[in-house]
């Protein structure tokens, strides 16, 4: 009667094309796509909020409360969300237009497309800032 061995199982996963080592393009913009809109979306509601408070009569006594709200985006320092909040915008817009490309079939690769969008981004960012 053999005796039977027990087989060494394989280490899942397998990593046989060395894909999930270094850096990997598609999961880092996923995620700076998701921050990018987050930042969009707390900019937006902090800004129509603060207009709201600025224009509204029903609001006027917030106003009264904090006067300096009126002139917060003629200080220099508020400026410098630009330099977050352009590239924000860039970064996910390209992204969402590359992500619409490739469901029409056109292959993008993840790594070119990356580095591209995050150059525009930077340049819209410095733009913003210092432009």
């Amino acid at each position: 009667m053999a005796e039977l061995t027990p087989v060494k199982p394989l280490p899942l996963p397998r990593d046989t094309t060395r894909q999930s080592r270094g850096l990997l393009y598609g999961a880092l913009s996923q995620r700076v796509n998701r921050i990018a809109g987050l930042f969009i979306v707390l900019f937006v509601v902090v800004h129509v909020a603060g207009l709201a408070v600025v224009y509204s009569g029903v609001l006027k006594p917030v106003l009264r409360q904090m006067p300096w709200l009126a002139h917060v985006s003629e200080d220099t320092w508020f400026h410098v969300i630009y330099f977050f909040l352009f590239p924000a915008v860039v970064f996910h817009t390209l992204y969402s237009l590359k992500l619409l490309v490739m469901d029409f079939g056109v292959r993008v690769s993840y790594r070119w497309s990356f580095w591209t969008i995050v150059g525009l981004a930077v340049a819209a960012g410095l733009w913003g800032a210092f432009g």
